[in-house]
């Protein structure tokens, strides 16, 4: 049972760190997920498959993940913990005392147990020594490859700036936005498509080009007109997350 115990430990100790490191890598990718940087970019971008516009869901979603199994192992070391405390309650002579103080076992009986128990006791306790000096080696292993995986790949570093010194602006290089803008009224026809306020005309086949910076997020709205410019009005065509680290990109807007 001891062994059991210790071994769960081991595990909520290993798992507690794991998920730390885990959820640590992804909270550096999110936080740089708009500039193809980040310690699990290539991870998400080349094994998962993802495009690099979603990587900062995935970097939010493997964070998460990281915190799930940081619980886990906080729940078996508390559990572990728990089962030592009770055990350390229930002291086995005390008990036997009791029941000799009472007359149901005979004095015979009561040195012969108290013998048995004082020879368990000792080889447990012996267990448990050896079971707190791995638990306590392990944790320190732990802390150390923690520690250098924070300040060796350099994320801390990159999140507190050195003293002094100014957090360097991240490129925002401008990419050719392009597509075509469709309307589902009858008869309308799109005029001109906006990005936060940022306007392009639209041709009469419904095509538009506009400069954006890149790693930027943009509400866009379409302007729409009806019966050669009788009536007019706007509609909201969603979000674009542009994130393409490329010289152009193509966009369809639909309203």
């Amino acid at each position: 049972m001891v062994r059991m115990e210790i071994a769960k430990a081991v595990l909520g100790i290993i798992l507690l760190f794991a998920g730390a490191l885990i959820s640590w890598h992804g909270y550096l990718t999110f936080t740089q997920c708009g500039t193809s940087a980040g310690p699990l970019f290539s991870f998400i971008t080349s094994t998962l498959g993802a495009a690099s516009s979603q990587v900062c869901y995935y970097s939010q979603l493997i964070g998460i993940i990281g915190l799930v199994i940081a619980v886990i192992g906080i729940i078996a070391i508390s559990s572990a913990i728990s089962w030592g405390m009770g055990r350390a309650k229930e002291d086995p002579l005390a008990v036997l005392e009791v029941r000799y103080a009472k007359g149901r076992i005979t004095k015979k009986q009561y040195l012969q147990m108290k013998r048995s128990l004082k020879a368990a006791s000792k080889g447990s306790s012996l267990e448990q020594h050896h079971g707190h000096h791995l638990l306590q080696a392990l944790l320190v292993f732990l802390v150390i490859v923690l520690l250098l995986d924070i300040f060796v790949s350099g994320g801390l570093p990159s999140i507190l700036p050195a003293k002094g010194s100014q957090p360097a602006a991240s490129p925002n290089p401008q990419v050719a936005v392009f597509g075509t803008v469709t309307t589902n009224g009858i008869w309308t026809t799109p005029k001109s498509i906006s990005f936060n306020g940022q306007s392009a005309a639209v041709d009469a086949n419904g095509h538009y080009v506009i400069s954006l910076p890149d790693n930027s997020t943009f509400n866009v709205a379409v302007s729409w007109a009806m019966l050669g410019g009788l009536y007019s009005g706007s509609c909201n065509s969603g979000k674009l997350l542009l994130f393409t680290n490329s010289d152009s990109y193509i966009y369809n807007a639909a309203c």
